[in-house]
């Protein structure tokens, strides 16, 4: 080594006057050396790396050094400083990244298998309590819960979709029920008469006419009948449209018909102020009143007129006839529930379900039916349109 490097490896000797005239401060941790002519001349090294100098990362006896060239006012440097801590604190980092990765991926394996089962828990819910419906356990309904709007709008309808089925069904029992209740008794007649005319009634002209006559008026009441009972299904099961309609030209023709069908019953129209246009059915408007008005015409005598008043937002049909018993007017609307046949003035038979028929018409065009009646001196109906029903 030359007197020159030597005196750069101590403290405060040439070395350190030779890098400060070249304005750079030169650490004694760090080796350095210059190039001439393409010679190396090592001015400093505490490593004793020699001529074991690379550029970049390199290793020399166990170390990790970090080599660099440089070019300073012409000249060639090289530079070398020891990153032994620092490497190993990238290959410990490099490591724990490692495992870290590892564990993340292993977290997210086991929280996607959780969140995915969490997922398809209310779907197998679903599946489970569909898979169980059947007729008779149409009963069965979801338990909304839950925070996400998905799953709740889901189980909201199916509820909904539930709760159809079960009336259809429900309907569809009752109306079977009821017209095999209904039916008994007039298919028994029928039979009955039937009976007469074999055993006897042929070679009796009289008898046979009768029983003609009984069988025939028989079979009208259960075509009334099934008429009724088939209108009733299809109010309880169908969507009913709602038109905009004239209320001159509907109670025009809804007094024509109802003179027609009752020629000899004196029928009394008064109008004060009544809306111009009504949003319901005129159909279903004209099976409604007309229900009051037979059953008015039933329970009062020939004599007695009806009077149909319509006033502002209601129609009212009052009679002068048997009345009410207090104790029946909750029960009116029943199905299939009579009155005491002895009220009927006309003879005329009922079974029952007029009523029903106006209840659920009714409903559908949410008209409010108020029963205000008093025995031995009439009955009056009054049917109340709701705001939205009214168009001014």
């Amino acid at each position: 080594m030359s007197h020159e490097q030597q005196a750069l490896r101590q403290p405060g000797g040439r070395g350190k006057n030779y890098m400060e005239n070249r304005y750079v401060y030169l650490s004694e941790q760090i080796y350095f050396a210059e190039i001439t002519n393409n010679t190396v001349n090592i001015l400093q090294d505490p490593f004793g790396l020699e001529d074991g100098f690379q550029t970049g990362v390199f290793s020399d006896g166990g170390l990790y050094f970090l080599g660099i060239e440089l070019v300073y006012n012409g000249q060639k440097y090289l530079g070398a400083g020891d990153i032994t801590s620092e490497y190993s604190a990238i290959q410990r980092f490099r490591t724990i990244s490692f495992l870290l990765i590892a564990i993340f991926i292993i977290i997210s394996v086991f929280l996607g298998i959780f969140t995915t089962r969490l997922s398809l828990k209310p779907w197998k819910r679903f599946l489970k309590l569909i898979g169980n419906i059947n007729t008779s356990q149409l009963g069965n309904r979801f338990k909304v819960e839950g925070s996400e709007d998905e799953i709740k709008e889901m189980e909201t309808s199916l509820n909904q979709m539930l709760e159809r089925l079960e009336r259809g069904f429900d309907n569809q029992r009752r109306f079977s029920s009821d017209a095999a209740h209904e039916l008994r008794t007039p298919v028994t007649s029928i039979k009955g008469y039937a009976q007469i005319l074999k055993s006897w009634g042929l070679s009796d002209k009289t008898v046979t006419e009768e029983s003609v006559d009984a069988i025939l008026e028989t079979t009208q009441e259960m075509q009334d009948m099934i008429e009724k009972l088939l209108m009733l299904s299809r109010l309880e099961i169908q969507n009913h449209e709602m038109e905009v309609f004239s209320t001159d030209e509907w109670i025009s023709r809804l007094k024509k018909s109802l003179v027609r069908k009752y020629p000899d019953r004196k029928l009394v129209f008064q109008e004060e102020n009544f809306t111009r246009q009504i949003n319901a059915s005129p159909t279903y408007l004209d099976i409604l009143i007309g229900v009051f008005v037979d059953n008015a015409h039933k329970f009062s005598e020939k004599g007695k007129k009806i009077i149909l008043h319509f006033n502002k937002n209601q129609i009212i049909i009052q009679d002068f006839g048997a009345g009410i018993k207090t104790g029946e007017r909750e029960r009116i609307f029943e199905r299939f529930y009579k009155t005491d046949p002895a009220r009927t003035k006309n003879q005329q038979s009922s079974h029952g379900i007029g009523l029903s028929i106006a209840k659920e018409i009714a409903e559908i065009y949410s008209i409010q039916i108020n029963v205000d009646s008093e025995e031995q001196v009439g009955t009056k109906i009054i049917l109340t349109f709701d705001d939205k029903s009214i168009q001014s």
